[in-house]
């Protein structure tokens, strides 16, 4: 008679589940009333962890350049300087960091040397709190994002470049537009049904006729020129 052991089914173990990513994250922030406030509101964040809060461009520059950092959230205004200094400092040990600014100063010039500081967004302190730790998600995944209110200050001080829109083709324009999107040049090709190679040459191209370095320098350009609108722009905060 078979034992009962004999007549055990062998079940496979169940596969683990995949580990969440901490994301390590510095702030920049001198008011230590926001700075707590950042801190326990990402606190609740299971898969989000600040490593350090400072306060000041010397206090950036002095950060040893191997503290770890997956994600930085920077204020503008700081007491000896800006918010985009601190993260220019931050970044010279570090020049692949993602930056999210948070600030009250929605001024297009603001949000320039943010973005030459190596942003990958800027939004506004006066958005809800909620959508911040959604914010840091994103732009450690590489998305681009721009609250609407810097974009729509865009539009009111447009400068005299518009003659750089006309220089783009039919073909540029609606890639910009897509990569105002978000897209990858990846989901670019696939949307398109065009070569990578051939959307990597569209995006060289578009870049350098809107005398731009990046794709978010890009989206920024083109809005200041109205190619895009900043109300259907989805490189924003809901």
């Amino acid at each position: 008679m078979p034992s009962s052991m004999e007549n055990t089914i062998a079940r496979p173990a169940a596969a683990a589940a995949p580990a969440t990513r901490t994301l390590r994250l510095l702030i920049i922030e001198d008011h230590p009333v926001l700075a707590a406030g950042l801190e326990f509101l990402f606190s609740q964040e299971p898969d989000i962890s600040v490593i350090g809060i400072v306060g000041t461009v010397h206090e950036a520059a002095a950060l040893p350049p191997e503290t770890k950092i997956d994600v930085l959230i920077a204020d503008f205004r700081l007491p000896d300087g800006n918010g985009a200094e601190a993260a220019a400092a931050i970044r010279r040990s570090r020049p692949r960091l993602p930056v999210l600014f948070l600030s009250a100063v929605d001024s297009p010039a603001a949000l320039m040397a943010a973005i030459q500081a190596g942003a990958r967004g800027y939004v506004l302190k006066s958005q809800a709190a909620a959508t911040l730790a959604a914010a840091v998600r994103r732009v450690a995944a590489g998305e681009m994002l721009i609250s609407p209110a810097v974009l729509v200050q865009l539009i009111k001080e447009k400068g005299e470049q518009t003659h750089l829109v006309d220089t783009l083709t039919a073909r540029e324009r609606d890639i910009m537009r897509l990569i105002s999107r978000g897209l990858s040049n990846h989901e670019l090709a696939e949307a398109l049904e065009i070569e990578y190679g051939t959307v990597r040459s569209h995006v060289r191209n578009i870049l350098a006729k809107l005398e731009v370095h990046t794709k978010l320098q890009a989206v920024v350009r083109a809005t200041e020129l109205g190619l895009i609108d900043p109300d259907t722009a989805p490189v924003r905060m809901e």
